[in-house]
């Protein structure tokens, strides 16, 4: 009975591990001819991005979605092109 219990255990401990590894998976970025200057394609990118005229970045969802983004050290501006921070 308590081999059992460890195993059960030991199973419910390497489930949690691979599924928590599996949320935080980093991709690398690629570059794309269809984004625009100074971004980057991302499979899986932030759901919410830094705006240059926000104070604040929006609250952001959990998860990922696809497409391009501005390239690190830049924000998006308000006409939604990503310029030097």
């Amino acid at each position: 009975m308590f081999k059992i219990m460890r195993l059960l255990i030991f199973l419910l401990i390497i489930m949690g591990l691979f599924i928590m590894t599996k949320q935080f998976v980093i991709y690398e970025d690629t570059v794309d001819e269809n984004c625009a200057p100074n971004q980057i394609f991302r499979p899986c990118g932030p759901t919410c991005e830094l705006k240059c005229y926000e104070k604040l970045p929006d609250l952001c969802r959990a998860g990922c979605k696809t497409g391009c983004f501005c390239k690190f050290g830049f924000c998006k501006n308000e006409q939604n092109e990503c310029v030097k921070l």
